[in-house]
């Protein structure tokens, strides 16, 4: 699809939206026909999100990890707009010990592929009607040329993120923790889990004493 069609359609959505959110900057507009268009206004400087939505999206889906597709984008002095797939889902519920494994299984696909989305909260937790589970929004996230050294302390934070912010539970994890492991190569598995269960301590006391320091102040 080209830009100038995207760039038509954004124009002539004024009378076909479902959904707006603005806040902070960004408008996200949700058409009838089933497209997504994020927009940033020119002042935040953190509009190249779009871009790397973009890339990195379009880098897991052409690798069959189900995610949006990302149509195109647009950068100019009035600001950024990103064009995307719509999944007609639901936001995904309470994390439950009989509800993880999809959750892991899309977390090693993710991984697999280099890439490290870096915002690993519910929000971002697509259940789509079709009944797959879909991670939907890549802005934050980092693709990878290879899994050296700032790959793994990358998914060591972002097990961390998943661990505190997605699950809310080390029960949870440790179900989490078993089912990914589980996805991965055998002869890798007693390294990573290993690996995930001191950086993840670490992580958390590190969390700890700056909580401490900040009521101490």
């Amino acid at each position: 699809m080209s830009i100038l069609v995207l760039e038509h359609q954004r124009r002539h959505l004024s009378g076909a939206d479902v959904h707006r959110d603005d806040r902070k900057g960004r408008v996200t507009r949700v058409s009838r026909d089933g497209m997504v268009v994020k927009e940033f206004v020119s002042e935040k400087s953190h509009k190249r999100e779009w871009v790397t939505e973009y890339e990195v999206a379009n880098h897991l889906h052409r690798r069959g990890v189900p995610v949006p597709r990302c149509y195109g984008y647009q950068m100019s002095d009035d600001g950024a707009v990103l064009y995307k797939e719509f999944i007609p889902g639901s936001r995904l519920a309470e994390p439950s010990l009989t509800g993880l494994q999809p959750v892991a299984q899309l977390f090693v696909a993710i991984h697999s592929n280099n890439v490290i989305t870096r915002d690993a909260h519910d929000g971002n937790l697509l259940q789509g009607e079709d009944g797959q589970l879909y991670f939907i929004d890549f802005g934050k996230s980092r693709l990878f040329k290879g899994k050296g050294l700032e790959f793994w302390l990358s998914l060591s934070r972002e097990m961390h993120f998943i661990r505190k912010k997605l699950l809310h539970s080390r029960r949870l994890f440790a179900r989490f923790l078993h089912y990914y492991l589980s996805a991965v190569p055998r002869w890798l598995r007693p390294l990573l889990a290993s690996y995930f269960g001191v950086s993840t301590l670490l992580l958390g006391l590190r969390d700890h004493w700056r909580g401490w320091r900040r009521q101490h102040r």
